[in-house]
C-alpha cells in the first residue's frame, strides 16, 4: 500500500519528467544556488560562532591574568605590611636613650632633648591611623658636617630595623667659627598604634563584669 510520501515523490518525478530540458537544468541550477546559498550561511554562522568564543577566551585568560598579577602584587603588600607591623610592634629602648647613646659615641654630650607630642600616622584619607610618631627635637651647637653626617651613619648601622628616621634637619652655619655649625634635629620613631576600644564594648564588658561580681558574692555568701 502506498504510503503519502510515495504518493508526494511519484508526483514530483512526474512533474520533473513534464519539464523540458531547459528548464530541468534551469532548475537544477536553482537547486545548487540554494544549497550553496544554506552552506555558506552554515559556515558563516559556525566561524562567527568559534570568533566570539575565541574572543571570550582571549578575554577570560586576559582577566585571570590580571587576577594572576593583582593577587600576587597583594600578597607581597600584605607581606610587606606584616613585616613592618612586627617592626613596629617589637620592643625597643627609648627614643631619648637611643639618642644619646649615639651621641656619646660621638663625643658629644647629651643635649636637651625635647619630645614632642606623639602623632597618628596613616595613608591619606585614612580615618583609623594605624601608626604613631614618637619624636625628639634637640640641638647641636658648634660641630661640623662630618660629624651630623656620622650621627646619621651610626644611627642606620647600629639600628638597621628600626623603623626611625630623620624628619627635620636644619643646618645654619656658625657666624664666630669656620666650618662649624649650629643643626637643630628632628628624629622619629615609628609605632604600632594601640587598637582602640569602642566606648559600647567597654559598657558591655564593665555590665559583665559586675554581673560576674554579683554571681560570685552570691555564691560566697555574707
Amino acid at each position: 500500500m502506498a504510503g503519502p510520501w510515495s504518493n508526494l515523490t511519484a508526483g514530483v518525478r512526474r512533474r520533473l519528467g513534464d519539464l523540458t530540458p531547459r528548464e530541468q537544468r534551469a532548475l537544477a541550477t536553482l537547486a545548487a544556488a540554494v544549497v550553496l546559498f544554506v552552506v555558506a550561511v552554515t559556515v558563516y554562522l559556525v566561524q562567527s560562532s568559534l570568533g566570539e568564543k575565541e574572543a571570550r577566551n582571549r578575554d577570560q585568560a586576559s582577566v585571570l591574568s590580571l587576577v594572576r598579577e593583582k593577587g600576587r602584587d597583594h600578597r607581597n603588600r600584605v607581606a610587606e605590611q606584616e613585616e613592618l607591623n612586627r617592626r613596629l610592634g617589637t620592643e625597643m629602648q627609648p627614643l631619648p636613650s637611643i639618642l644619646g647613646e649615639t651621641l656619646a659615641e660621638l663625643g658629644q654630650q647629651r643635649q636637651d632633648f625635647q619630645e614632642l607630642a606623639p602623632e597618628a600616622i596613616g595613608l591619606p584619607g585614612q580615618r583609623n591611623k594605624p601608626w604613631v610618631r614618637h619624636a625628639v627635637k634637640f640641638p647641636l651647637r658648634k660641630v661640623s658636617a662630618l660629624t651630623v653626617y656620622d650621627l646619621l651613619l651610626k644611627l642606620r648601622e647600629r639600628y638597621p630595623d628600626l623603623p626611625m628616621a630623620v624628619t627635620k634637619l636644619d643646618m645654619r652655619l656658625d657666624r664666630s667659627e669656620d666650618a662649624l655649625y649650629n643643626v637643630e634635629l628632628v628624629v622619629s620613631l615609628y609605632r604600632l598604634a594601640e587598637p582602640k576600644r569602642d566606648a559600647a564594648q567597654d559598657a558591655r564588658s564593665g555590665r559583665a563584669n559586675s554581673r560576674s561580681a554579683g554571681t560570685e558574692k552570691d555564691l560566697v555568701g555574707p
